[in-house]
Formats: C-alpha cells, sequence, structure tokens
C-alpha cells in the first residue's frame, strides 16, 4: 500500500511540474511583464516549480510623441515614454512641436492650461486622451479654475477624447486661433460662473473670432450660468465671430441658458445635434436650444431640438444690422418639439422676415408649449436696437 502510494505521490508531482511548463509556454507568448514566482507543490518535499505570471500592468498606450501621467514627473522626465511621462499637460504644451502628438494617460488632472500662439499650418498639434482601457482622462477644475485648456492665436491644434468637469468658465476656449478641431470631449458641469475674458455667463466650449473650427462628437451637460442672482446666460457650445465653422454631431443637454449660441458669425453650419432640456437664466425668451444674432450665412440643418425651456429655435437681429448684418439663415428639416416655443423670431421689423435674411424648409414643429411659431416685428420698441448696434460689421 505504501508503494502505490509513493507512485501516485511520484505522479502528482510529475503532473503539476508538466502543467507548470505549460503554463510558462503559454504565458511566454503573451506580450507583458512576466514575475517568476515560487509556487508549492503538492508535496513538501518536492521541488519548487516557479510559475511565470502576467503582472497587472499589461496596457500598452497608443504610440505618442510626449505622454503625460498622474504619475509623471516635470523635473526629472523627458515626456518620451509612458515611463517617463510628464506630470502636467502644461509642461508638455513647452516643448511639443507641430506634427506631434501628445497622448494623455487615465487619471485625474487638476489643471488650467493656457497656451499662446501655439501651432503651425504645415502640420496639426494633437493633445488627446488615451481611451485604450476604456473611459477618458479626466481634467477636474475642483470648482475653482477657469478653464481645462485656452488656446489664444493658435493655430492647427486637435483635442479629443478628454473629460473636463467642475470649471467656472470653460472646459475649452479658442481665442483667435484657427484649423481647431475639438472632438469626442465630454464636458459636464462648466460655465457656472462669469467668464472674466468676456463678462458674461460661461460655457462648455467658447470659440470667439477664430476660423476653420470644427467642434464635433462632443457631450456637453449641466453647463452655463449657476448664480441666480446675475442675469446672465449660460451656454453648451459658445460660438461668436467664427467664420467657416462646422458644428456637428454634438449632444448639448441640460444647459442653464442656450444650448448652442451662433452671433456674429459667417458661414457657419450646425447640423445633426441634438439639444435639449436647457433651462431659463434670462428673464426674457432667450434661452433656450439654439439661438442665432448677427452675421451672416448660418445654415441650421437636421438637428434636434426638444423639451427646452424657451424656444427651441431662435432668431434675432438684436442690432438691427439687416441688410448689412443678420442675413443668410437657413433652417432645414430640424425638429423643434416640446420646448416654450418652436420657433421664434424677433426685430427684423417684418413677419415674417425677409427671405434674404431667413429661408425655411422641412422644419417640424410641434408640440410646444406656447406657440410653435412666434414672430415678433420689434421686440425693444419700433425701430430700437435691443442692444448698442456695432460701428463694425461682424468680424468675419
Amino acid at each position: 500500500m505504501r508503494v502505490e502510494r509513493g507512485l501516485v505521490a511520484m505522479k502528482l508531482r510529475f503532473l503539476a511540474l508538466a502543467a507548470a511548463m505549460l503554463i510558462g509556454l503559454a504565458c511566454a507568448s503573451v506580450p507583458g511583464r512576466f514575475i517568476l514566482t515560487p509556487a508549492a507543490t503538492a508535496a513538501p518535499k518536492g521541488p519548487i516549480v516557479y510559475l511565470p505570471l502576467i503582472s497587472a500592468d499589461v496596457h500598452e498606450p497608443p504610440q505618442a510623441d510626449y505622454y503625460v501621467s498622474v504619475y509623471g514627473d516635470d523635473d526629472e522626465n523627458d515626456g518620451r515614454s509612458p515611463a517617463t511621462a510628464f506630470r502636467t499637460l502644461e509642461r508638455a504644451m513647452e516643448v511639443v512641436r507641430p506634427g506631434q502628438t501628445v497622448l494623455i494617460l487615465p487619471g485625474t488632472y487638476h489643471e488650467f492650461v493656457e497656451v499662446y500662439e501655439l501651432g503651425a499650418t504645415d502640420a496639426p498639434i494633437v493633445i488627446r486622451g488615451d481611451t485604450s482601457v476604456g473611459g477618458r482622462p479626466i481634467f477636474d477644475g475642483q470648482g475653482r479654475l477657469g478653464s481645462a485648456f485656452q488656446c489664444w492665436q493658435c493655430t492647427n491644434i486637435v483635442i479629443r477624447d478628454l473629460a473636463m468637469r467642475n470649471y467656472q468658465w470653460e472646459g475649452v476656449g479658442i481665442f483667435l486661433s484657427r484649423d481647431i478641431i475639438l472632438r469626442d470631449l465630454r464636458i459636464r458641469n462648466t460655465g457656472f460662473g462669469i467668464h472674466a475674458d468676456m463678462e458674461e455667463g460661461g460655457a462648455g466650449i467658447t470659440v470667439v473670432e477664430s476660423r476653420d473650427v470644427l467642434v464635433e462628437g462632443n457631450v456637453l451637460e449641466e453647463t452655463g450660468m449657476r448664480i441666480a442672482e446675475k442675469e446672465l446666460s449660460g451656454y453648451g457650445i459658445d460660438v461668436w465671430g467664427c467664420q467657416n465653422c462646422l458644428i456637428r454631431n454634438n449632444t448639448v443637454r441640460k444647459v442653464m441658458g442656450t444650448g448652442i449660441l451662433v452671433e456674429e458669425s459667417c458661414s457657419v453650419t450646425v447640423e445633426s445635434n441634438v439639444v435639449e432640456e436647457s433651462e431659463m437664466q434670462m428673464l426674457d425668451w432667450w434661452d433656450g436650444g439654439i439661438w442665432l444674432d448677427g452675421g451672416r450665412e448660418i445654415t441650421v440643418r437636421g438637428n434636434i431640438f426638444r423639451n427646452n425651456h424657451g424656444p427651441g429655435i431662435q432668431v434675432s437681429d438684436t442690432e438691427i444690422a439687416y441688410p448689412r448684418g443678420s442675413r443668410g439663415f437657413v433652417l432645414e428639416n430640424n425638429v423643434s418639439q416640446g420646448n416654450e416655443f418652436g420657433l421664434y423670431v424677433w426685430n427684423f421689423g417684418v413677419c415674417p422676415p425677409p427671405e434674404q435674411a431667413l429661408r425655411m424648409s422641412g422644419n417640424v414643429l410641434k408640440d410646444n408649449r406656447q406657440h410653435d411659431f412666434l414672430c415678433v416685428e420689434w421686440a425693444c420698441g419700433v425701430g430700437q436696437p435691443c442692444v448698442p448696434p456695432s460701428d463694425e460689421p461682424p468680424p468675419c
């Protein structure tokens, strides 16, 4: 009987050793780091078998020229690999050059990054989050910082795949820049304070006096003014003085103010967006889904504006600029439903406005609480502007 037990024990040791060898061969073909760890066998006096185990850190981020990590170091590291990453995006912005990519690794960052005259026309600078393990890197202003990222006089910049939250002014601000792409950002609870640069309510995304800007595939929620005693509007996407800009496939939800504002801009297309559940901050019906005011050649196409506490679509000429400005507005194939008003048009001096000012086709205006369509010839007195007229045409 003892001989049979001895044979059984030997067989078990042999099987354990064979299994360990097979596991080792299988793991050898798996990319990543391996740790040799002693494993006990069935018999206390048997041989010690070392099993190669895959470590938890097998994630290989996408290739980039510079890396930013919450575990990085701005002083000691060169930023050239995940292992030698910078600690802050601000540091990466000091060294990145046109044609290069900065990859922000997963984690939460507390920064206000402000750059000037960055980029060149010949090749883009790409700032992107690492989404290969799910989710997005987060920039959190903790309720005290102004913006996650501001770019002044920048050229050919791509910002994508990041989450931004809890900033007073905006998630991203683009000023006096050109050839900008803002894509696949997730922005929440920003723009709740008075914007220091514009003395008005903040936004999720702000674009001012820039050209060739694409705002695409972003989700903005609960942005806009939160100071009740200040009669200022906030915005999801705030565009002023933009030329040749495209706002496409964004979702804007629960803004305290206006979901999308396009003001004094030229050659702008707003298409295939969803704007819903915006709340009023101002006393007049000036907040809601989308507001077009001033400018030229603005096309709003194939959008859905629903359940906003204000107009789903609003078109105005606050400065009485027509026909010099406030012309070439086109509304086509939009749905405006469940809002306070479906479409509100005002201050053009005649209802409906001249076709050179506003053309409409294929829009669905239904189930709005007060009016599906409301037109007011003069909102601030006959022949009176509602804001002081500008001495100059729109900047574009």
